[in-house]
């Protein structure tokens, strides 16, 4: 379960609060924020949703790659897309190993974060230039 934490949160308490509440034994992924390695209390993983940053790791627990970031209310794309840097991204996800290789997104199409297949991207095998990617590159 992946797990953003509310604004007046602390280390300890939304990691405690949720190992408290995780009955059914699921696997918790808290989203990381500055000094989350000192938490007394860790949860099963980390992650991080920066979308507009191409490729970040926070090994061992998760590795992220985005495609590209255009948020409406912007003059211009905080990441603009690149098949070429797409690809050097998951390469560099596919290697370090990480338990977690996230993409962001598959289909947040109002911020331009979707590599799900679209006419600007299509390709003979219908999922187009991303996903061929992300299927070519990794295993």
């Amino acid at each position: 379960m992946f797990v953003y934490g509310g604004a007046g949160d602390t280390c300890e308490s939304t990691s405690q609060r949720w190992r408290e509440a995780n009955t059914v034994d699921a696997y918790i992924v808290l989203k990381a924020f500055d000094g989350y390695l000192s938490c007394g209390v860790q949860p099963d993983g980390w992650h991080q949703y920066s979308a507009d940053v191409a490729a970040y790791g926070l090994l061992p627990d998760a590795f992220m790659i985005s495609h590209g970031f255009d948020e409406p209310s912007d003059a211009s794309p905080r990441l603009s897309r690149d098949l070429t840097r797409w690809r050097d991204d998951v390469a560099a996800m596919a290697a370090p190993g990480a338990r977690w290789q996230l993409v962001l997104s598959f289909n947040e199409w109002p911020k331009g974060t979707s590599v799900e297949s679209a006419h600007e991207w299509a390709t003979p095998s219908g999922y187009g230039a991303y996903l061929d990617v992300l299927n070519e590159l990794l295993p």
